[in-house]
């Protein structure tokens, strides 16, 4: 939270209590890499790194900060509708409530991917002392030991905090990420169009039954939505202040910890840089590009150095090793990869199955919804129409750098997957859901709220 108020300023005390989980979030990510730094310096999970960059937080407090807090947007509803708005988020988030415990209770161990690796490293980096490396050998292949260390770094660190491998752990992580989405997302959107509209924008997104299931799931989906939702809102902040580094240094930091949290957030990082240079390039040249990019690379520097620590040193990469290449000689045949994808993308069946498999999630993923969120957010759109103070930038930006992920991982299902394209893509349920939480926030901020007028 230190580091936070210290980037984008002190924000009045009414918005303390909604960004403290949010600032929370962003911190357990960072105590996700140093105390990954602490195991590769000291082989043992430690709070001296932790303590070194808290000193480092507040020697910059010392200095002051020059940040200004971000000016509410009027909210043209009258009392009435908000009202009625704040009633149906305090029933959403009840029920929501009550399914997320529920469902804890049930599998107090998390599902299948959680027990399975995330959970398990998190146990192996503890137990194992000078031996921790091996969490992430090719012999674990099948617990996806290339997957970044974010996660299972915080439980290993919450089991050394609490004494013992208390079960509480990974589920009040689990619940921190689940709650700290909506509650940026609804800040976020009240700041920049109203807080009715904020108040909407959380309702429908915790309305959305995967994301209570899923984040009592305790997979590393959540935190990974989460900070690809930050990444986005800190974008979408500096974009209506248009002054000051701030913002996009905190975009920079929360971009690099999706990046440390699942290999698609590596993907997400740099799809982000790139949509976000483009449109800096053809709206202000090389001298708006150049100011966006060192305070974006000086905010993703610091985590960006430990993904890269990680990567080189550390992960078990799926192109080296005996096992990994020996697995891919066998898919391949005696073809060799580039007649592998040569094949692959000439099959018309696999165009018609990932066409298929995309309308068939984009209209499902949500569950059990009366109507595919899908088409009730089209609906409310031609309801309520483009806003014209939406800022411009910010949609742009959003939308370059997710049409830029989609082909990226299209083509990677397309050309590279050896499997049936409709079975492996089943994936698109949990890339949609990461994804969900920022995509809410790009639409709400593009459209109308209620009763505006102008």
């Amino acid at each position: 939270m230190g580091l936070v108020r210290q980037v984008v300023g002190r924000a009045p005390r009414g918005d303390v209590l909604v960004g403290a989980l949010p600032a929370v979030a962003l911190g357990v990510g960072v105590t996700g890499a140093t105390t990954f730094v602490g195991l590769v310096l000291m082989d043992r999970v430690s709070i001296l790194v932790e303590l070194l960059v808290l000193a480092a937080v507040l020697a910059m407090a010392r200095r002051g900060t020059s940040a200004q807090p971000v000016a509410p947007f009027p909210d043209p509803a009258p009392r009435w509708f908000r009202g009625i708005a704040w009633v149906a988020l305090a029933a959403v988030a009840l029920v929501g409530a009550v399914v997320w415990v529920s469902e804890s209770l049930k599998e107090v161990h998390g599902s299948w991917d959680a027990w399975d690796f995330w959970n398990m490293r998190g146990r192996f980096l503890l137990r194992a002392g000078d031996a921790w490396e091996r969490a992430f050998t090719e012999i674990l292949f099948w617990a996806h030991p290339s997957y970044p260390p974010m996660l299972p770094s915080n439980v290993a660190r919450g089991f050394h905090l609490v004494g013992r491998e208390s079960l509480l752990v990974p589920a009040a992580l689990s619940c921190l990420f689940t709650v700290a989405s909506p509650l940026s997302l609804g800040w976020t959107v009240a700041k920049l169009r109203g807080r009715t509209q904020g108040v909407i924008a959380a309702t429908t997104l915790l309305a959305v039954p995967y994301i209570v299931l899923h984040g009592a799931d305790q997979y590393a989906d959540t935190p990974l939505a989460f900070f690809f939702l930050a990444t986005w809102c800190f974008i979408a902040l500096h974009d209506h202040a248009e002054e000051g580094r701030g913002f996009l240094v905190m975009a920079g930091l929360a971009a690099t910890l999706a990046a440390l949290t699942k290999n698609e957030g590596i993907v997400f990082f740099l799809c982000v840089a790139a949509g976000r240079s483009w449109l800096a390039l053809r709206r202000g040249g090389r001298s708006r590009w150049w100011r966006e990019a060192t305070a974006f690379a000086t905010g993703a520097l610091p985590i960006g150095a430990v993904v890269a620590l990680f990567k080189l040193g550390y992960s078990a990469m799926p192109v080296t090793g005996e096992f990994y290449v020996g697995r891919y000689a066998d898919y391949w045949g005696d073809t060799g990869p580039v007649q592998h994808v040569v094949t692959q993308v000439s099959d018309p069946a696999r165009w018609e199955g990932m066409a298929a498999s995309w309308w068939f999630w984009l209209t499902h993923f949500d569950m059990s919804w009366p109507v595919p969120l899908l088409f009730g957010l089209g609906g409310y759109g031609l309801l309520m129409g483009w806003s014209p103070r939406r800022p411009r930038d910010t949609t742009g930006s959003m939308v370059r750098a997710f049409g830029i992920q989609i082909i990226v991982v299209s083509g990677l299902f397309l050309a590279w997957s050896t499997l049936n394209i409709i079975d492996h893509m089943e994936a698109l349920g949990r890339l949609l859901y990461q994804a969900l939480p920022a995509v809410t926030l790009g639409v709400f901020l593009a459209l109308r709220a209620p009763f505006e007028t102008e």
